[in-house]
């Protein structure tokens, strides 16, 4: 996000971050890193100290350069102090085959209009949506299109679910 300061210059936020993610890559004081964080972070809202906190975590969690790693973290815990994040909202995006049409040949059969195939397509969506409910943060909704065949039984099984669902009305020919 680009601000102007003060005296009528841009500043950038993320830029900014990254400066002192070049200091911590690079330096070899602890000290110095943290100084770079701490002078970013002054001009920082949460989220995007939140952003900067997620990266350096990821570098204690692989044991790498673990100095620089606390001397920034010591900083970002008092810009803001350290909270779990607020699991992200989980859409599911859904996107199948229709229907074979009837003229369609048998030996080129892709989705079939049978009991049989639509009973077992149903199944399999079912699963997978099921699957995706029990992931950290569940599922907020679905998105999928409204094409006759596995799109409709998605939504049927978001519905069945209590799950709701978002019909894409896409644009055709691109």
């Amino acid at each position: 996000m680009t601000r102007l300061t003060r005296d009528g210059e841009r500043f950038d936020i993320w830029k900014e971050i990254s400066r002192a993610d070049l200091s911590f890559l690079t330096a070899d004081r602890p000290p110095q890193v943290g100084a770079a964080y701490r002078k970013v972070l002054a001009n920082a809202n949460p989220f995007e100290i939140d952003a900067a906190r997620r990266n350096l975590l990821l570098f204690r969690e692989l044991g790498v350069l673990s100095a620089n790693v606390e001397a920034a973290l010591k900083e970002m815990s008092q810009a803001a102090p350290d909270k779990p994040a607020a699991l992200p909202v989980r859409v599911i995006l859904f996107t199948g085959h229709m229907l074979d049409a009837t003229s369609r040949d048998k030996d080129k059969a892709r989705f079939p209009n049978t009991p049989e195939a639509v009973a077992a397509a149903r199944k399999m969506i079912e699963k997978v949506v099921k699957e995706e409910m029990n992931e950290d943060g569940g599922v907020s909704f679905g998105i999928a299109g409204g094409a006759c065949g596995s799109d409709i039984l998605f939504h049927e099984v978001c519905n069945a679910l209590n799950i709701p669902t978002q019909l894409f009305a896409g644009v055709a020919g691109g």
